[in-house]
């Protein structure tokens, strides 16, 4: 996207600001911004608007300190999503494999009418089994689901947190740094 110069108003004060984002986002950061100022010079009516400005800068600087941190919880969550994923593939080879020995030992039940007594043994381990299956795999898509939204949120903050550190760095840099439009 191309840079274009924007006016923003923060305290009553123009500001022309240069932007490759969407004149909605600057508009709306502007005006947190200008909401954060207003708060913090409504709880302390004596303090200066630079004061006030450097009190928000800490005060924004501290949710997006917080955002990181939740952002670091979400990427542990996600690193025991992998873990549950790699214990997923082998409750999922071991749900294959009984599967399989369950197809062979009906091939034996049928040719083996003499050990029929062990085939009813093995017939009810068989139903507990599946029942033991059915849950797991009820347990395993309730894990995916869970995970599934954990990524989503991690994506979400992981933007927020891109947003807020483009905001901080281009209100850093001088040649985007906004500065107070002169009025003759």
């Amino acid at each position: 996207m191309a840079e274009k110069y924007l006016t923003i108003k923060i305290l009553g004060n123009d500001y022309r600001v240069v932007s490759g984002d969407d004149g909605d986002m600057v508009a709306s950061i502007a005006g947190y911004v200008d909401s954060m100022i207003k708060r913090t010079k409504e709880l302390n009516p004596t303090i200066t608007n630079s004061g006030a400005a450097v009190l928000t800068s800490l005060n924004i600087c501290e949710e997006m300190f917080k955002l990181k941190e939740e952002i670091e919880v979400y990427r542990e969550r996600d690193e025991e999503y992998n873990a549950l994923l790699g214990y997923k593939d082998k409750l999922v080879s071991a749900l294959s494999e009984l599967r399989e020995n369950s197809a062979k030992r009906n091939a034996l039940q049928r040719s083996n009418e003499r050990i029929k007594g062990e085939n009813t043994n093995l017939s009810e381990e068989l139903a507990k089994s599946k029942s033991q299956i059915g849950k797991l795999e009820s347990e395993l898509e309730k894990l995916r689901q869970d995970a599934i939204e954990m990524q989503d949120k991690l994506l979400e903050n992981q933007i927020e947190l891109v947003r807020a550190r483009k905001n901080i760095l281009d209100m850093g840099e001088p040649s985007k740094a906004m500065a107070p439009k002169q009025t003759s």
